[in-house]
């Protein structure tokens, strides 16, 4: 599924899929330079290459991830991503409210 949609990594074909739909920051807890690296991490880049852009280390941007990953109850990146994509707390993949 990844090479048909040209997607790299499984975090940059969930970006891909849900490129037309609005989806807010708001709702994770995430610092101001966590909202950046999260951002840059959303198109699939590299560390190293969200390190440069931000003007940042290499292991100051696994830094921010780690403590997004903390902050939001997750175990994985791709975990953290698919929250995001599924939308505010209480809802399903469809953004549905859960138990309707």
């Amino acid at each position: 599924m990844r090479k048909l949609l040209g997607a790299h990594s499984n975090i940059e074909m969930l970006h891909v899929l849900y490129q037309n739909e609005a989806h807010s920051l708001d709702f994770l807890k995430l610092t101001p330079r966590g909202k950046e690296v999260f951002t840059l991490m959303l198109t699939g880049m590299a560390d190293k290459k969200i390190a440069e852009r931000l003007g940042i280390s290499y292991s100051g941007v696994r830094r921010h991830k780690e403590k997004m990953l903390l902050m939001n109850g997750c175990n994985t990146v791709l975990e953290l991503v698919s929250k995001y994509y599924e939308g505010a707390p209480g809802k399903g993949s469809a953004g549905m409210p859960i138990g309707e």
